[in-house]
Parts: structure tokens; sequence; C-alpha cells
């Protein structure tokens, strides 16, 4: 039989194999994800200038969902599940994202987002293509209910070319908040940067009829 199972959401289709991460909700995710695009466009009129950093990627939906919709120019997807990874490279080339290095709308990388966020941006502002260096980078994160690791977080402080980060939650009062408080508290020794500021947030109900809900939290510097 097939190694995975297909699921059609927005206009992309996606292969999902059985040690990788999937909305279980699918009409719910398409609305979530929309939500995400409209606050990532918001960064500049030209979609080509934006890089998102898609981290906790997945099977690379958010990315591939924002490319689809017209807003961004690139994806830079992190996660450290390796069969996720590989779903997310396969479905950026069968939704057409793939493939030519000088030119690519996408790259997967399986590693943890804090060893390879400098090293992806510093590899994207030195590579030889007709786009040029992106002139606005927003990080997307979504990650399970435990939330961010501190390392993650201290890389997205850190890395000052990020203006804008979209939060999906699925837990919003819990782990939400405690990554809140250290993304907009005071630079100290371990987390340095400017701190971030929640601008918007928009609860989504992927699951009715419970008492979960998603939230998209957005915060900018």
């Amino acid at each position: 039989g097939s190694k995975f199972i297909e699921e059609k959401l927005g206009p992309n289709t996606y292969q999902i194999s059985p040690g990788a991460f999937f909305q279980v909700t699918t009409a719910g995710a398409e609305i979530l994800y929309n939500v995400v695009a409209d606050r990532v466009k918001e960064v500049s009129s030209d979609p080509s200038d934006i890089l998102m950093f898609d981290v906790c990627c997945g099977t690379g939906t958010i990315g591939l969902h924002c490319l689809a919709e017209g807003v961004v120019g690139r994806v830079v997807g992190i996660d450290i599940s390796e069969p996720a990874i590989e779903d997310a490279l396969a479905n950026a080339k069968r939704n057409g994202f793939g493939d030519d290095e000088s030119e690519a709308k996408t790259r997967f990388v399986a590693s943890r987002a804090e060893l390879v966020m400098g090293r992806e941006l510093r590899r994207i502002n030195n590579l030889k293509s007709n786009v040029g260096p992106p002139k606005s980078i927003v990080a997307v994160v979504d990650p399970a209910r435990d939330g961010l690791h501190p390392d993650v977080i201290k890389a997205i402080r850190s890395t000052k070319e990020i203006k804008r980060l979209v939060y999906v939650s699925c837990n919003p009062t819990g782990s939400l908040v405690k990554d809140t408080v250290i993304l907009c508290g005071p630079e100290t020794k371990k987390y340095r940067g400017l701190p971030f500021k929640p601008t918007r947030a928009q609860p989504v109900d992927m699951f009715p009829l419970t008492p979960h809900c998603e939230m998209v939290m957005t915060f900018d510097r």
C-alpha cells in the first residue's frame, strides 16, 4: 500500500507520512492559515520582498499555503522531524514550489531552528539570484502544546532582521502566555535583541463543541 495519505487544503495537496503532524480539521486549518497569510502580507506591498521562516513547519503546510496565496517570495521551513521535512520537500515539488537552486522559493531543513536560522539567512543573502536578498523577514511559529524551546526564542530575538513574528498556538492560556513574557521582556544576557510587542490576537475555533481553540498572535518590533 501507500506509505502516506494525501489531503487537500486550500489550493495545495499534501502528502502526510505516519510520523508527521497535520491538522485534523482541514476546513478549520484553511481558515487558520488564511489568518496567518493575512498577517504576513501586511509586512510589505511586494510579496517578493518577504522571506518567511516557517519554524516547526511540519509537512510545510503554512509556508506553502502562504506561497500559494502569493503573500511571500520565499520560505525557509525548519523542523526537527526528518519524516516531516521529507514530506515538506515532496509537497513543495508537488505544488510547484521546489527545484532550481538559484531561484528557489522553498528550502526545508531538518534541524533545531536555533542551530540553522542564522546560517540560512546568510545563505539567502549570498544567493546569486535575480530577486536579490529579502527586504522583509517574518517568522511564523507553530509549536506543540509545550510552546517554543527557550533556545528558539533566543534565536528569534537575536535575529534583528525579524521584525514580525506570527505565533500559532494550540495552548493560548498556557505556553503562549509563558512565551509572550519572554518574547516581550527586556533584553537580558540570555535573551538579547529588542523585545517584541503583541499587536494583534485572533482566535480560530478549530475544534467545534470543545473547549479548545487556536490563537494567532502577532508580535512586532
